[in-house]
């Protein structure tokens, strides 16, 4: 949310219309990008014999890391390939807020003598408030339902390191066949 927030005020400051419209087009371009897809742009950076990383690593001199054995890294790179698939998205939110906020209001504020620190402090934050609220909320709803995103790049990951909740009920009633067990956990959840 930091991250969506902060690049979509450094884009509304930044003057050019066509610099403005080809940043938004490039960062909101991932957000339609399938996790499937997602995984194997993944995949190919982080395989042990064939991934870029890799590659560059041996390229250096370094030893190859395997990233699929590795169970501390997967709550990292999730986070990271999630960050990058929807930073666009919110950020053309928090764009579309900051435009709708009435310059009238930084034009009293420059009446008053505000510094940009306190029209940023006190208009542009307070006024991106409800855009905060809906995205944080969004961001929440779908951490609960988060079973895509490990299950196409990890499938559970190494030792289960990327296994959630949804994944677990998933598992139970489709690859365990205990039905009863997971409709009594997807109820409680």
């Amino acid at each position: 949310t930091v991250l969506q927030m902060g690049l979509a005020i450094l884009i509304s400051e930044i003057g050019g219309k066509f610099f403005k419209k080809i940043t938004q087009t490039a960062m909101f371009l991932p957000y339609f990008i399938s996790w499937v897809v997602v995984g194997m742009i993944a995949y190919n950076f982080l395989n042990v014999e064939y991934g870029t990383i890799n590659a560059l690593i041996a390229k250096l001199g370094g030893e190859k890391i395997n990233f699929y054995g590795t169970t501390w890294v997967w709550p990292f790179i999730l986070v990271f390939f999630s960050a990058w698939k929807n930073v666009g998205y919110g950020t053309v939110l928090y764009l579309a807020a900051i435009m709708g906020i009435d310059t009238e209001i930084y034009e009293a504020a420059e009446i008053d003598s505000a510094s940009e620190w306190k029209k940023f402090t006190n208009v542009t934050l307070p006024e991106l408030k409800p855009i905060t609220i809906y995205i944080l909320l969004t961001i929440t709803i779908g951490a609960f339902k988060l079973i895509v995103q490990p299950m196409v790049m990890t499938g559970g990951g190494p030792a289960f390191s990327t296994y959630s909740l949804v994944y677990y009920i998933y598992d139970t009633g489709t690859v365990n066949w205990d039905m009863g067990y997971a409709s009594a956990m997807a109820i409680i959840f």
